[in-house]
């Protein structure tokens, strides 16, 4: 530090210091106040629905023959289809495109895409389309 008159250091830039170090430490004080008083609610709600979610996971059910070894009942696979509303455009024609895909109503595609979710089902158990001849990919 410089040193002011009688070879001490300047009392003033000390003050000066101290004074910033103050002002981001109440600053600091103050952002903890508010995220964990004031917001508290709020954000525990968002982390329970981020990390605490029960999931039904289904095993896969083997086929049912009846004493002649013919199929009685057997599994069909379907895919499900699902968007991160904060990732989705919520543009008109991309919400059409993904409707008229889905054979969804637009409205009720757009209604599943607004809120604060991050995890939407547009459909589920959706049949699979048949592919087209490997000549259209062309």
């Amino acid at each position: 530090m410089s040193r002011g008159t009688g070879g001490r250091p300047s009392i003033h830039r000390i003050y000066v210091v101290a004074g910033g170090f103050s002002l981001l430490l109440m600053g600091l004080m103050a952002r903890l106040f508010d995220l964990q008083i004031l917001h508290y609610a709020q954000l525990a709600g968002l982390a329970e629905r981020q990390h605490q979610r029960t999931v039904e996971l289904r095993g896969k059910r083997g086929t049912i023959f009846d004493r002649r070894m013919r199929e009685l009942a057997l599994s069909i696979d379907r895919e499900s289809v699902y968007a991160n509303p904060a990732e989705f455009s919520e543009r008109p024609e991309s919400v059409a495109l993904v409707a008229r895909a889905l054979g969804l109503d637009e409205s009720g595609v757009r209604e599943k895409l607004r809120g604060d979710r991050q995890f939407v089902w547009l459909k589920r158990k959706a049949a699979r389309r048949k592919r087209p001849p490997s000549a259209a990919w062309a």
